[in-house]
C-alpha cells in the first residue's frame, strides 16, 4: 500500500502542506463567488471541492486518477447535500476544452507528477483571466540524492523545489505572475501538529483499523520529523 492508497482507506482530509489552514489562506485571498468555475486537480477524498462548493456556491469538477478517493469524495458531497461533478482522471493529459475554468487548484499534486506536462495542460484548461492555485512542498536548502531518494519512497514524490524553482516552472508553462501568497518551514507545522486529529475516525477507522495504512501515514509521520528542517511549504497563485 502506497501513501495516497493510505490516505484514501483512511479518509484523510486535508493531507496536503498547511492543512485546513492553507486551504483558508488561498480561499481568503481569491474571495470565490457563486458560480465560478473551479477544478479541484487531485481532489482526493473531496473536502476542499466540497467546501467550495457549500460555502461559496463555486461550481467544482473534482477530479482524481484514483476511484477509491472519488468514491469518499462522492459520500462526502452526498453528507453535505452539494452538487459537484466527480470525475476521473489525470493532471498530465486533462479531457477539457481549452478556457473551461476560472480557477484551478492544485493542494500538493505537482510533487507526484510529470510537472511541465500537467501545467502546460492546467494553463490549456484555465479561462483567459484564470487563475491558478498551488500549495505545494517548497525546498528550503540544498539536498543530497538520498534525501530524493527516501521523499520518493516515502510519498512518491518525483521533484521537489525551492521556491524560485517552482516560480520557473510556472513561468515556463506560461503563467504571466506568480504571487507567493504565504511561505512557512514545516518543522513549525509538524511540531504543532495531532496527526489524529486528520484521520476520520467515523469512517473506515470505526470497527476495524486498518493497521497497513496506519502503517503508511506513521512512516510519513516519522519522515517529517526527521526531515522537516529541510522543507516548507508554499501557497502560490499564478494568473494566466
Amino acid at each position: 500500500m502506497n501513501y495516497h492508497e493510505a490516505l484514501a482507506e483512511l479518509n484523510v482530509s486535508h493531507a496536503h502542506p498547511g492543512g485546513k489552514y492553507s486551504t483558508d489562506q488561498w480561499i481568503s485571498y481569491i474571495n470565490p463567488t457563486a458560480g465560478l468555475k473551479v477544478l479541484d486537480v487531485g481532489c482526493g477524498t473531496g473536502a476542499t471541492a466540497v467546501f467550495l462548493a457549500k460555502h461559496y456556491g463555486c461550481s467544482v469538477t473534482a477530479l482524481d486518477i484514483r476511484s477509491k478517493m472519488l468514491e469518499k469524495c462522492k459520500i462526502r458531497a452526498n453528507q453535505e447535500g452539494v452538487d459537484i461533478d466527480i470525475q476521473m482522471g489525470d493532471i498530465e493529459n486533462l479531457k477539457f476544452d481549452n478556457d473551461t475554468f476560472d480557477v484551478v487548484l492544485c493542494e500538493s499534486v505537482l510533487v507526484f507528477v510529470k510537472q511541465q506536462k500537467a501545467l502546460m495542460e492546467i494553463y490549456r484548461v484555465l479561462s483567459e483571466k484564470g487563475r491558478f492555485v498551488d500549495v505545494e512542498m517548497v525546498l528550503t536548502m540544498p539536498v543530497n540524492q538520498e534525501w530524493k531518494q527516501t521523499v520518493f519512497e516515502t510519498y512518491g514524490a518525483k521533484n521537489v523545489w525551492d521556491k524560485n524553482g517552482w516560480i520557473q516552472l510556472f513561468q515556463k508553462a506560461g503563467f504571466k505572475k506568480t504571487k507567493v501568497l504565504f511561505m512557512q518551514p514545516l518543522r513549525s507545522v509538524v511540531q504543532s501538529t495531532n496527526y489524529s486529529q486528520t484521520l476520520d475516525l467515523n469512517s473506515s477507522m470505526g470497527k476495524a483499523i486498518n493497521q497497513q495504512a496506519l502503517s503508511v501515514i506513521r512512516e510519513n509521520a516519522e519522515w517529517m520529523e526527521k526531515y522537516s528542517h529541510t522543507i516548507g511549504y508554499g501557497i502560490f497563485v499564478s494568473n494566466k
